[in-house]
């Protein structure tokens, strides 16, 4: 009997030096074989959900060559999300692999739909992204990811990058800003529309002049049933100056 009692204390305090055991022995063994690892070994490793778990696959990933082991690496990385103590290194990663010129298209959207399942630090790392001097595809993209968990505490970037007033802003060397990239408008006003007031939407649509976003603030207007919806309509229906679709839209509201 004494000695069935302490079993489960014998696998209580042997079964982590284990684990740790066997993820120590499965990096090293994927560092050394690459792409001839079984593909397995990734799933395995990620399953650990230790920080040196992960950072076992943020050094194994720069070695590999091919896109499955690579997209196997990423997808081992997304299991990182929102772990306190293993989140940093695998989210960084994800991060700069989106962020590389170089990554094929499929991985980098992949990284960053990792980066979406944070609540935190991925979120921070998706504005740096949109932020940065980069490709207007990797920006759309991040933002995009960004916007679907949009929060009220992201209204003031949202604001910043949509713009409605078309002010002429200046780069890091002090010379004239091209205009924002439209899509990212468009992004960033879908992600402040929720938190708009109607009086907001009223002023915006007198100065907007994108009719993809000028029609979802007035569709926003009608969800949410706000008071002056059907004037709004009716100046948008009589207006000879606005496109078509833009006009029909008003219509139907009315």
């Amino acid at each position: 009997m004494p000695t069935v009692r302490c079993l489960p204390f014998v696998f209580l305090f042997t079964f982590p030096a284990l684990a740790q055991d066997g993820v120590q022995v499965w990096i090293k063994d994927l560092l050394q074989k690459k792409d001839d690892a079984e593909l397995a070994l990734v799933e395995k490793i990620a399953g650990v959900r230790s920080r040196e778990a992960a950072v076992g696959l943020v050094e194994a990933y720069d070695g590999l060559q091919t896109l499955l082991y690579r997209r196997e690496v990423i997808r081992g990385l997304h299991n990182y999300a929102n772990l306190a103590e293993a989140e940093q290194p695998a989210l960084e990663k994800l991060a700069n692999i989106a962020g590389n010129p170089d990554t094929d298209a499929e991985l980098r959207d992949f990284a960053i739909q990792g980066l979406g399942k944070s609540n935190g630090l991925g979120r921070t790392f998706l504005q740096r992204l949109v932020d940065g001097e980069l490709p207007d595809a990797v920006r759309e993209a991040a933002l995009r990811e960004h916007v679907k968990g949009a929060t009220a505490q992201d209204g003031t970037w949202y604001r910043f990058l949509w713009n409605y007033k078309q002010e002429q802003r200046k780069d890091k060397k002090g010379e004239i800003a091209p205009p924002e990239f439209n899509t990212v408008r468009q992004l960033a006003a879908q992600g402040l529309l929720q938190f708009l007031t109607e009086a907001e939407i009223v002023e915006t649509l007198k100065r907007e002049v994108d009719p993809k976003i000028r029609r979802a603030l007035l569709t926003t207007m009608r969800q949410k049933q706000m008071p002056r919806t059907a004037e709004i309509a009716a100046e948008q229906l009589d207006s000879v100056v606005l496109p078509g679709a833009e006009r029909a839209e008003a219509a139907r509201i009315l």
